[in-house]
């Protein structure tokens, strides 16, 4: 059965249309408490969400993402949020820091800690120290009434090299601190530290055991040096949660590629290169861009690409490109290669073993495509009438013992949806471990013209077979009739957003239950409705069009509330 609903007028009739925002007033904020992006004293003074922060000293350095709150060692706690920030019982609190000028080797009482709070009853922080107080050292955290973890125990000697890598020391890395007072899921213990995404070796010690009492006082103050005289830290997007949020195992690599710093700073795994290129913005903060000139310009190394099974997954956007799509001059978003390996996924008129359109590659030849090399194809074929210039989701998945349901070896996925696919083992000789090469974000292949934009690049050890993506399409759009939004492959019994603009399908940064999205709506983007999907994941909405509507340009764009993502954007015409 159909969830339906009627909406009347609310396209053309401007004065009785609900003229509702994508806020976290209409939305919730879906566990995200706290939200700075720490860029400037305007943006410390003016969190993205949550309760603002306070501003005493200090300066701002290039960051992760734009700019990023500095301390020197003189400059203890100098930016600091009201105690009501952090959550009790469970949580998450996560930040890029990066340190300068610290010395070898981590004493007790003279290192910096990154976050602390404290009321007489309940405390959280997490920083370095040789001795945390309860006889742990290294990479320390503390949630609740003392309930504490560290890489280690004090009696070992500590370095920042040992704890952050060699040649390290002084890069951006992700940290989070996390608890939950019904432990940690896969743990055991209450609470955690990870470091680029990584659960750090720890030592846990519940110092009093008295859980997690609610924060009473006090304030979340960034970066104490503990008596430090030398050094200086920065710190940037600082994000709390109210729940624990664990990253999930296989992951190998992550990048959000949103600037030369994300690329050379990974959150998960191995860094990247950059030699070109520009960056704009993408589905999360920034995309990196290239031309048709810079082929190859980021590179990661050979050994993030998991042998036997893995998935590479990441947004990507095509601007400028031709209408066909010919032999060798079309762009490939990734691609490496050591002579016996190769993993690849683009377009083609022709990828070499007989197929054509949006073409996949792994291991030792085992390829996919829309179809044959004898058909002719078309950008806007593949991807949609109006959606080449759009964001999409794309998906390489592989496995040697054959892909769930499938049958095959490998397959490529577009916004959650397998392609209509020929499949073709060209040798048939296995995964063989990548042994040289490099990883390679979008190669033009002597196209003349055009970009490519890359966002959110993540690589798994694991075949991750995608879940539908979330879909909108539009009926019988005429004036003078009922028109239908459709929206399928929705959370089942979810509740589902759709809206719309009448100016245009520009994208815009839109702050909904989870923070920030873009969204391909211009300004000011407008509310149709909020439905509830059937147990199938689909809403059907049907919308009055005015005798008088017909001509009128209408965007389209929905949200799932409960996964936070967004659907394909869909441009109409009233008839």
């Amino acid at each position: 059965m159909r969830a339906s609903a009627y909406a009347h007028g609310l396209l053309l009739t401007f004065l009785t249309a609900i003229f509702l925002s994508w806020s976290p007033s209409a939305f919730g904020q879906e566990g995200l408490v706290l939200w700075n992006r720490l860029g400037s004293q305007q943006e410390v003074e003016n969190s993205a969400v949550g309760l603002n922060g306070s501003f005493a000293g200090g300066s701002f350095v290039p960051g992760v993402s734009g700019n990023a709150f500095r301390a020197d060692h003189s400059q203890d706690l100098s930016v600091t949020f009201p105690y009501q920030v952090v959550p009790t019982g469970a949580g998450t609190i996560e930040f890029w820091a990066k340190l300068e000028g610290m010395p070898t080797n981590i004493p007790w009482g003279q290192n910096p800690y990154f976050i602390e709070i404290g009321d007489g009853s309940s405390g959280y922080g997490m920083g370095f120290n040789g001795n945390d107080g309860g006889g742990g050292g290294g990479i320390c955290g503390s949630a609740g009434d003392h309930y504490m973890c560290s890489t280690g125990v004090y009696t070992q000697t500590y370095s920042y090299e040992s704890l952050l890598g060699s040649g390290q020391v002084e890069r951006w890395h992700h940290y989070a601190l996390v608890w939950d007072e019904n432990n940690l899921p896969g743990l055991g213990q209450k609470v955690a530290v990870y470091l680029n995404g990584q659960l750090q070796p720890q030592r846990w010690h519940d110092y009093r055991n008295n859980g997690f009492p609610p924060m009473t006082g006090g304030e979340l103050g960034l970066i104490n040096f503990q008596q430090l005289t030398q050094g200086a830290v920065a710190i940037d997007e600082l994000k709390i949660w109210d729940h624990a949020r664990i990253p999930e195992p296989g992951l190998v690599l992550w990048n959000t590629l949103g600037s030369q710093a994300e690329v050379e700073n990974s959150i998960v795994g191995l860094n990247g290169s950059f030699a070109g290129g520009s960056f704009v913005p993408g589905v999360s903060g920034n995309a990196f861009r290239a031309d048709h000139s810079q082929n190859l310009s980021v590179t990661f190394p050979y050994q993030v690409i998991p042998t036997g099974a893995g998935t590479i997954e990441f947004w990507a956007k095509l601007e400028g490109m031709p209408t066909d799509i010919p032999w060798g001059n079309n762009p490939y978003f990734i691609e490496i290669g050591d002579g016996s390996s190769g993993y690849a996924m683009g377009f083609n008129g022709n990828d070499g073993g007989g197929g054509g359109g949006i073409c996949g590659s792994a291991g030792n030849h085992y390829m996919c495509s829309t179809g044959s090399y004898l058909q002719t194809y078309t950008y806007e074929g593949l991807l949609g009438s109006g959606q080449v210039e759009l964001w999409h989701h794309y998906v390489l998945a592989w496995d040697e013992n054959n892909l769930p349901g499938l049958g095959q070896k490998v397959a490529v996925y577009l916004n959650g949806q397998l392609q209509p696919q020929r499949w073709h083992d060209y040798r048939n000789n296995g995964f063989p471990p990548m042994t040289g090469g490099e990883l390679g974000l979008i190669n033009f292949q002597q196209l003349t013209q055009g970009a490519v934009a890359i966002d959110e690049l993540k690589i798994w050890d694991h075949a991750r077979v995608p879940s539908p993506e979330l879909t909108l399409k539009t009926e019988n759009m005429v004036a003078g009739s009922t028109g239908q939004v459709l929206v399928d492959h929705a959370s089942p019994g979810g509740t589902v957003g759709i809206g719309y603009s009448l100016i245009g399908g520009g994208q815009s940064s839109v702050l909904v239950g989870c923070g920030w999205i873009t969204a391909n709506l211009s300004l000011p983007v407008q509310v149709l409705g909020t439905y509830t999907a059937d147990g199938n994941g689909f809403v059907s909405v049907d919308v009055d069009l005015p005798a008088f509507s017909g001509g009128r340009p209408v965007w389209f764009q929905a949200l799932d509330f409960n996964t936070c993502t967004v659907s394909n954007s869909v441009f109409v015409i009233i008839d």
